[in-house]
């Protein structure tokens, strides 16, 4: 069981949302396959992403009518795409040293956390969906199918640090969706912002969800699939200081150890006759105050988590497994 206690007071956050998402497509329905545009996750920005063609929609729309400026037409004809480029990452194991090559989705140039489930076809293999995923976003996924339907639910939480932030980051976030195409291609889109005055508030959350569901007929059959998207914008205080004691069953301290955040092992086996493990971060609070969070660990429990707080302003969750020693038969 595990008990946890935040020696931290809630502030108040101002968020306000901006722009609109369309989330419906129909495919056509006679008899051939469209070429869907599936969406599959989020790219998040600290700009506005703009891609929008100003000059081609005023050039295109833009007349004179009874000495009035008339200017109409459907904007999604106009909003730009920004394509992402498939690349290989070497990955290696810290407690094996195993290296091994991923694919993954990169958009060159451009700031931001990238949280998708693509669909990968390797040449000559089955397809797949692939989750890929910034260091800094905690996702959890759900896939579920059905006789005419593919669903994918997907949640996507993001911490950022509650003051302090650099000055590109500090003032806005953007939700911006992103999509692949029936031929493997993957591009965003312009989203929703996200505003924030300073000093943001410990333990304020902004969430904003995108769905969309695509409905196609072939060969008589109609068949659907549906991907819902829920991202979660945290603030937390920058943690400065991880301390992890193994405690007996009368509160006695066995071990101490210190930890700078980002530093704590993969992997712990606490002491024997070692009944709970108790974790303490230390993190930077108001007006230089530092705040105090502990949480309890145990025997049932098989892995911690704790923080550590990236340049750009974004904090990283890192796991440690617990691996208790067996108890010794009675």
């Amino acid at each position: 069981m595990k008990h946890k206690r935040i020696g931290h007071g809630l502030l108040c956050l101002c968020l306000c949302a901006a722009l609109a998402l369309s989330g419906c497509r129909l495919a056509r329905e006679d008899g051939q396959e469209q070429t869907k545009e599936r969406l599959i996750g989020v790219l998040i920005t600290a700009e506005y992403l703009d891609l929008f063609d100003v000059d081609a929609y005023f050039q295109d729309n833009f007349r004179l009518q009874g000495g009035e400026i008339q200017v109409d037409g459907d904007l999604s004809a106009y909003q730009g795409r920004l394509y992402a480029e498939l690349t290989e990452r070497q990955l290696t194991r810290e407690e094996t040293g195993e290296v091994t090559t991923k694919q993954e989705y990169v958009f060159p140039d451009t700031e931001g956390l990238l949280c998708i489930v693509p669909r990968m076809t390797p040449e000559g293999e089955d397809s797949y969906l692939s989750t890929m995923a910034d260091d800094a976003v905690e996702t959890k996924l759900n896939l579920s199918y059905t006789d005419d339907c593919d669903c994918i639910s997907m949640d996507a939480t993001v911490y950022m640090m509650a003051s302090g932030l650099p000055d590109e980051i500090h003032g806005a976030a953007y939700v911006n969706p992103v999509y692949q195409s029936a031929d493997g291609s993957v591009y965003a889109v312009s989203g929703h912002g996200v505003s924030f005055s300073a000093p943001m508030g410990v333990g304020a959350v902004y969430t904003q969800t995108l769905s969309e569901r695509t409905e196609s007929i072939v060969d008589g059959e109609r068949r659907a699939e549906e991907t819902s998207i829920a991202v979660h914008l945290g603030c937390m205080a920058r943690p400065e200081r991880i301390t992890v004691r193994q405690m007996d069953g009368q509160s006695r301290c066995l071990v101490r150890a210190d930890y700078e955040p980002g530093t704590l092992p993969e992997m712990l086996v606490p002491q024997d006759g070692t009944e709970y493990v108790l974790v303490e971060t230390v993190s930077s609070g108001e007006n230089g105050e530092p705040g105090v969070s502990r949480e309890i660990y145990e025997a049932q429990d098989d892995l911690f988590y704790t923080y550590y707080a990236r340049e750009d302003g974004f904090l990283v969750r890192r796991s440690t497994q617990l691996l208790w020693p067996e108890a010794s038969p009675e």
